[in-house]
């Protein structure tokens, strides 16, 4: 069943995973390192979907910018993760919870 999901994920995407490495002035320097070369995922636009209301509301974006993401399940992607699709590079906000049978993880973003 979860194969058959992937196949309705027709986007490529390639995730990154924050690092913080001193700047040796008692501050931290982000990094972002490749953590999937290649993957597939569905994005979709979320700012019109009343059942991501409240998390766009918390998450403190205009709901004109915020998308759903959904990776295929056990993929490991995290809600710091960022990911480029198309030459855009999308910011993860939080993620949609767990749910039984889960068929993918799915994440709130924007763009970054």
């Amino acid at each position: 069943m979860r194969a058959l999901n992937e196949d309705a994920m027709p986007d490529v995407v390639t995730v990154y995973s924050r690092t913080l490495a001193s700047d040796g002035e008692n501050g931290q320097q982000e990094t972002w390192t490749t953590v999937r070369a290649t993957t597939v995922c569905r994005l979709v636009f979320a700012g019109n979907n009343p059942r991501y209301e409240k998390a766009i509301e918390a998450a403190k974006i205009k709901a004109g910018e915020a998308y759903l993401v959904s990776f295929p399940y056990g993929t490991g992607v995290a809600a710091t993760d960022r990911f480029v699709i198309g030459g855009v590079t999308y910011a993860i906000v939080s993620d949609t919870g767990a749910r039984s049978y889960q068929m993918a993880e799915r994440f709130l973003c924007r763009k970054a």
